[in-house]
């Protein structure tokens, strides 16, 4: 019968590294095998929380892809880039493949987290037809949050995490008061800016008001008061990301780029550039700070990767 770990020793983490070592030699590829053991480390740690797991031989399948819906609910929720999420699931490939010497729990880091493309090439295939058909399927299935989540996102520009944290009664109290409102709470690396303003029609109240009827008791946002954000992705997100998929809303994060496309498009006065060059530069130019700015970037290159690149 195979030994705990494979024969690796007792300890999971400490498996994944004398494996990464005798496959490559204790003395050569040192980069290789330090980011790999350190990012198999955060797996194994992830595993014991998540699932009691400590011996690789009880790691399945099943197991694998919730790590990748986990890695997904982070880049999605702006806390971690898809590049490094990618890098996350490769080593979780690698390193089981090593331990086990086949590859049943290989997994493809792009289709679970997302493409790495700096430059968007094609417009959001989100209409106003699929985000009414994934709110009602939402609903149908009891997942009111989700619902709030999606209609923030697209109405707003949220990242995802930007719309569960969102204190509502602020939103609320500015959209009233000055017809616009700020996006402060959940931001990427803790960053807001007083600049990023979003102006507040039907759409937006629309969203706001439904957030405002499903949040919990007690709660400011959409997390119940004891609720932490991991429970949050595994009970609320996860279940969301596949009914989201069966109407054609490949992630949270396409809700996003198509606000983005809309606010270029109404700044600019002409198509976004995946549709073709850019007939004003200098209306291009000043399209594309706007969306950086509404979209908390600090950098105008990254609305490249919401509208389409300059040509």
């Amino acid at each position: 019968m195979t030994r705990r770990n494979y024969g690796q020793g007792r300890r999971l983490g400490y498996a994944g590294a004398r494996a990464l070592m005798e496959h490559y030699g204790a003395h050569d590829h040192y980069a290789t095998r330090r980011a790999h053991g350190a990012r198999f480390r955060v797996f194994a740690a992830w595993l014991r929380v998540e699932y009691g797991i400590r011996d690789a031989r009880r790691i399945e399948r099943r197991h694998v892809e919730a790590y990748g819906e986990h890695l997904s609910g982070l880049v999605e929720a702006g806390q971690m880039a898809i590049s490094y999420a990618q890098n996350r699931l490769s080593t979780v490939n690698r390193v089981l493949e090593i331990l086990r010497g086949d590859r049943k729990l290989h997994i493809s880091p792009a289709a679970c987290v997302g493409r790495r493309c700096q430059v968007r090439t094609e417009r959001p295939e989100v209409d106003p037809a699929q985000v009414e058909a994934a709110v009602e399927r939402l609903q149908r299935a009891g997942h009111a949050r989700a619902t709030c989540l999606v209609l923030l996102c697209r109405a707003f520009g949220m990242r995802l995490r930007e719309a569960a944290l969102a204190d509502l009664d602020r939103l609320v109290g500015e959209a009233e008061r000055t017809g616009k409102v700020r996006i402060l709470e959940g931001t990427k690396g803790g960053r807001h800016s007083d600049d990023r303003v979003i102006e507040v029609g039907e759409r937006q109240w629309a969203a706001l008001r439904t957030a405002l009827q499903h949040r919990p008791s007690g709660s400011r946002n959409l997390l119940r008061p004891t609720e932490t954000w991991r429970v949050f992705l595994h009970t609320i997100v996860a279940p969301a990301r596949g009914l989201l998929s069966g109407c054609g809303i490949v992630s949270f994060r396409e809700l996003r780029a198509a606000f983005a496309v809309e606010l270029y498009e109404r700044e600019s006065g002409q198509p976004a550039p995946f549709e073709g060059p850019p007939l004003d530069a200098e209306a291009d130019e000043r399209a594309r700070w706007a969306v950086a700015r509404q979209l908390g970037h600090g950098r105008v290159v990254i609305a490249s990767a919401y509208i389409g690149g300059r040509r």
